[in-house]
């Protein structure tokens, strides 16, 4: 294994340059050692023809970085890693997208991506990030990173990639669609308020006014979703990892309630599956989504709203407007 060799070099390399009493060695034969390995695997990154290729050597470079900073290599090394590390998520992240679509670029059946990614011991989460990696333009991408190496300071991670304002993906007039006032004011006549909405922004959260929300710079994904919950995730393919996470946090406790809405075309996916468990309500109509300039979407399919909570009769009772209101009385039987 590559990465594993280097950890294993490194480390005799470490314990020479201590036991001879002078670091200075051990520096020149590192410094010389990282040169070779770090060109080493990003050509085996471009040259790469699986993910499991390509995810190896994310993962021996995550594994190296965490090693570097434990033994107090320093920031340049650690950097160095994670540098190989992205380039691996951002190569990961185009063969998942291509992976997960047909020929003709329509998405796969339902339950071909949570089967792609459990092949490859992906979760869902690492897998919408790797893909928003992979959306950012070369040039945002390359910038930040040369950034990084000319600081003294600053530490080379996924999340200060996409914290940058041209680190936007290539689809962001696509990816953000904010939910029309009528529906927002449905769901805090449910909810009795919004406590968070973890896939927001400034101008978004003007409408659903929740008490907190994660946009661009605070990722939603990392962190937990305390209390009443409204999610519209984002477009661009964000729905199966945003979704699994509210059924986890709901389940787990942090939530206390919610109500999620998401594209009804979705319902053979496998993310979709769990939110049978709960209470939806399928529009009888198009929502007319709206875009950061204030343009509708001109929707070309209807959405669904989940329920979670004790409520829903209440949820019912208010929703029925949009169109019928569904609960599972008798589950798929297999085979």
């Amino acid at each position: 294994m590559l990465w594993v060799r280097w950890i294993n070099e490194r480390r005799q390399i470490t314990n020479f340059g201590h036991e001879a009493g002078s670091l200075q060695p051990r520096r020149c034969a590192v410094a010389e050692l990282q040169l070779v390995e770090f060109d080493r695997a990003r050509l085996a990154i471009e040259a790469a023809t699986s993910i499991d290729e390509v995810k190896e050597i994310r993962d021996q470079a995550e594994a190296l970085r965490l090693y570097m900073r434990q033994s107090q290599q320093g920031l340049e090394m650690q950097n160095q890693c994670a540098e190989i590390k992205l380039r691996a998520e951002r190569r990961a992240g185009e063969m998942l997208a291509d992976g997960l679509q047909h020929q003709g670029g329509r998405p796969k059946p339902l339950h071909d991506e949570r089967v792609l990614l459990r092949d490859h011991q992906i979760s869902e989460i690492q897998s919408h990030r790797w893909q928003q990696v992979a959306q950012v333009p070369e040039e945002a991408f390359d910038a930040y990173i040369a950034a990084t190496r000319d600081s003294d300071t600053a530490e080379l991670t996924t999340a200060g990639l996409l914290r940058r304002p041209d680190a936007a993906l290539r689809s962001s007039e696509a990816v953000e669609w904010y939910t029309p006032p009528q529906y927002i004011a449905a769901v805090r006549e449910v909810l009795g308020g919004i406590d968070l909405d973890p896939a927001s922004s400034l101008q978004a959260n003007k409408v659903v006014k929740a008490k907190q929300f994660c946009g661009k710079d605070s990722d939603g994904l990392t962190c937990d979703w305390p209390g009443r919950v409204f999610l519209n995730p984002p477009y661009g393919g964000a729905s199966a990892a945003f979704a699994t996470k509210l059924v986890q946090q709901y389940e787990a406790g942090p939530t206390s309630a919610a109500i999620l809405l998401v594209n009804a075309n979705s319902t053979d996916a496998g993310w979709f599956q769990p939110l049978w468990a709960y209470t939806l309500c399928f529009t009888n109509h198009r929502i007319d989504f709206v875009s950061p300039a204030g343009e509708g979407s001109g929707s070309t399919h209807g959405s669904a709203f989940v329920y979670f909570g004790e409520d829903a009769s209440i949820f019912g009772q208010v929703f029925r407007r949009f169109g019928p209101i569904v609960q599972v009385i008798m589950e798929a039987k297999d085979g």
